[in-house]
């Protein structure tokens, strides 16, 4: 549930911005530009001779396309933002399997001694934690006996949409993910 927490809260941060950038609904929205400038176009439709209705027919004009040029950038710059929180985002998720990874070995190492590495076993809890509000994960645990003691290693997953899953860190080894921007938007991929 962490990663739909941070989902849905990136999400609506996001739709915030783009409701700000957008300005509606408002007096000050495109709709109510448009509003204007077509009411100006059906009353210059009714007396074409009009100097005034002329004027504030070029003059709406020049504010709608003023507006729409405004939307345009104020949305470009809500994609850049996502984008480089995006990059940021995967840097961090990449950090932690490499974390975890280590952390599953060191604790691996530690059981097998007989020792009861809790500090360790609370800190990969608390990567998985900072994993699971990034992206979508499942988390399971592998218990092997080595001589008499029990060695426990998570294994993290996460699914693909064609309702597979990928291996993101097995026992010791971890995998990458990148950022790469597409065509339909960015695409995360593993390395």
């Amino acid at each position: 549930t962490q990663s739909d927490v941070g989902l849905q809260s990136t999400l609506q941060n996001y739709l915030s911005t783009t409701q700000s950038v957008l300005n509606e609904p408002g007096s000050n929205g495109l709709s109510a530009t448009m509003n204007r400038f077509f009411g100006d176009f059906q009353t210059l439709s009714q007396d074409p001779q009009s100097a005034a209705a002329r004027t504030a027919v070029q003059q709406d004009g020049q504010a709608l396309a003023a507006q729409v040029q405004q939307i345009y950038q104020g949305l470009q710059s809500v994609g850049q933002q996502a984008q480089t929180q995006g990059t940021q985002d995967v840097q961090t998720a990449n950090a932690d399997l490499q974390q975890l990874a280590n952390l599953n070995t060191t604790i691996a190492q530690a059981q097998a001694l007989g020792q009861q590495p809790n500090d360790l076993l609370d800190k990969r809890d608390s990567v998985l934690n900072s994993l699971s509000s990034l992206m979508n994960i499942n988390v399971s645990t592998q218990v092997t006996t080595v001589g008499k003691n029990q060695v426990t290693q998570v294994t993290v997953t996460t699914p693909t949409s064609s309702g597979g899953a990928v291996t993101l860190v097995d026992g010791g080894q971890y995998g990458s993910l990148s950022l790469t921007p597409g065509a339909s938007g960015p695409q995360f991929t593993m390395s």
